[in-house]
């Protein structure tokens, strides 16, 4: 289970001393804490890649936002995070998978546009980028 995966890698970085890995996988772990209260118990690994996910979202929205106003320490932390985070998170689908799947249900369901881009990433939940689905779709003509 990806949850008690990371309490192990807690404790593994708190052994080492390794301060920087240890705040990453401390934050992930209070992240998933926090969902298992939310469920009033466990948190399935579906549920953790969910949270993984949100996540490195932000991450990546945080790298872009400190690049654009040249802060490269914070800029550089958050790569370093989101480094960590993926570690954790299953390989995501290439363009050409997702492409290829965007035409079996386009044929399959005749949708085009934000309703095709749904049924598609309800199909690909946490397989593939939603931004790239969108990028697909859009270009599909």
């Amino acid at each position: 289970m990806l949850y008690q995966q990371l309490k192990e890698e807690q404790l593994k970085a708190q052994k080492a001393q390794d301060a920087k890995y240890l705040g990453v996988i401390r934050l992930l772990t209070s992240e998933l804490s926090y969902k298992a209260i939310e469920n009033k118990g466990e948190v399935s690994d579906a549920e953790a890649i969910a949270v993984l996910n949100k996540e490195a979202k932000k991450r990546v929205e945080s790298i872009a936002m400190y690049e654009k106003y040249n802060d490269v320490a914070r800029a550089d932390q958050e790569k370093y995070e989101l480094e960590i985070i993926k570690r954790y998170l299953p390989e995501l689908m290439g363009e050409e998978e997702v492409s290829k799947v965007v035409e079996e249900v386009a044929n399959e369901s005749g949708l085009t546009g934000g309703r095709l881009i749904g049924l598609v990433s309800a199909k690909l939940k946490g397989k593939a980028d939603g931004a790239m689905i969108a990028k697909i779709v859009s270009q599909r003509k």
